[in-house]
């Protein structure tokens, strides 16, 4: 369990643009569709380099992560 002090890690702008990029280019509908796709697609979890055993992130954590990057 994450506590409320600590939270989610943040995830990295040089892997959210890569994701962001393959939402839009394969037609993925919502962040949560895309989390689940990177749980078992690894041309995806490639190319935003997570490893094979390495978890796919929170759509939550991903959505404020990519709303803050493009706000600043």
């Amino acid at each position: 369990m994450l506590s409320a002090d600590f939270g989610r890690p943040s995830i990295p702008p040089e892997r959210l643009i890569p994701a962001s990029l393959l939402q839009v280019l394969y037609s993925v509908r919502s962040e949560r569709q895309l989390m689940k796709r990177m749980q078992y697609d690894l041309l995806f979890r490639w190319l935003v380099g997570l490893g094979i055993d390495d978890p796919a992130w929170v759509p939550t954590v991903f959505t404020k992560n990519r709303d803050r990057l493009l706000t600043t």
